[in-house]
């Protein structure tokens, strides 16, 4: 009896034939869903970024100006004579500087080496200043010095400075202190004013009281300059001159 074989072969390729259609069907399945996922990557939104800015405020507080103007400030005037004088002073008399201590030694108890005063009491500023000396200076007059021989034993000088109450005239002057021929202090002196002084004037040999006038200023009548309670502190008796 014979037997077909190609009957035989026709199962076998068919079933070849479906596990390749299967296989083909699983393959475009895997694919599909592959491509799905790249493109739901593709599409959807990157996470969403926060930005932080920091702002510095600086605020900017400008001084407003004072609603009243400045006071100009005297630096003082030189006259011909090259007399530097410092602004006009209206201190009190009630400020005025007071001798202390067991060696303070008004001038008016001292004997000057040179030069011509008077002493007492004089009024300056409406104040009586009991223990004073007074020095005068008349038109075009040369400057009034009186030295006093402290030889370097006192360390301090006080006074009032102030024009006589009782002067005629009410034209300035120009007081001066000189410590060994130096000036330590020069002052424009105006009617009504009184000015404190408290020098240091540690190992002096000499100080002198010096008056005159601005060039200026001058008065046809004379003017007296008031070196009220004018006291040295010192340490020791100091020498009176012979001569």
């Amino acid at each position: 009896m014979m037997v077909d074989a190609t009957d035989d072969r026709r199962p076998a390729r068919s079933r070849r034939a479906g596990r390749a259609a299967v296989m083909g069907v699983t393959g475009l399945a895997v694919l599909a869903l592959a491509s799905g996922c790249m493109g739901s990557r593709s599409t959807a939104s990157p996470p969403a970024q926060t930005t932080v800015t920091a702002t510095a405020t600086v605020s900017a507080v400008a001084s407003s100006p004072s609603s009243e103007s400045p006071t100009p400030t005297d630096t003082g005037s030189t006259d011909a004579a090259g007399v530097t004088a410092s602004p006009d002073a209206s201190t009190d008399a009630s400020s005025s500087a007071q001798p202390g201590g067991s060696g303070a030694v008004y001038l008016h108890d001292l004997t000057p080496v040179s030069g011509t005063l008077d002493s007492g009491a004089y009024e300056v500023n409406g104040k009586l200043l009991a223990n004073s000396v007074r020095t005068t200076i008349g038109r075009y007059s040369d400057p009034s010095e009186v030295d006093y021989l402290l030889a370097r034993r006192c360390t301090r000088m006080t006074a009032t400075l102030g024009l006589d109450d009782e002067q005629t005239d009410t034209t300035p002057a120009v007081a001066s202190i000189l410590v060994d021929g130096k000036a330590v202090l020069t002052k424009k002196i105006a009617y009504g004013a009184s000015v404190p002084v408290d020098l240091n004037i540690t190992n002096a040999l000499r100080v002198t009281i010096r008056t005159q006038w601005l060039e200026s200023e001058q008065s046809s009548e004379s003017v007296y300059m008031i070196w009220g309670d004018a006291a040295v502190q010192c340490t020791g008796d100091l020498p009176t001159p012979t001569s």
